[in-house]
């Protein structure tokens, strides 16, 4: 067997430290908040009813057929496929 003597500067002992300076920012980083206030105030003005939509859920409540079987069985199958799996 050869061994190979080195004498690199980077060997693990002569490791020097970088100083550890923090990142510069520019105007880009900062955060712009301008919209906030126009979304608050759309929210403000929104109504919290909406007639049409408790006119047809109310039609909705009154339709026997409301949820359609095909959905309520699909929806027992994934609870029964949750409750199998949890169970295990």
């Amino acid at each position: 067997m050869q061994v190979n003597p080195s004498n690199n500067t980077n060997a693990p002992g002569n490791i020097t430290r970088q100083s550890a300076n923090p990142p510069v920012r520019n105007e880009r980083d900062q955060a712009e908040f301008g919209n906030v206030d126009a979304l608050n105030q759309a929210l403000k003005s929104t109504p919290d009813v909406r007639p049409e939509a408790v006119l047809k859920a109310k039609g909705l409540v009154d339709d026997p057929h409301y949820p359609p079987a095909e959905a309520i069985r699909r929806i027992a199958n994934l609870l029964a496929i949750d409750l199998t799996q949890s169970t295990s």
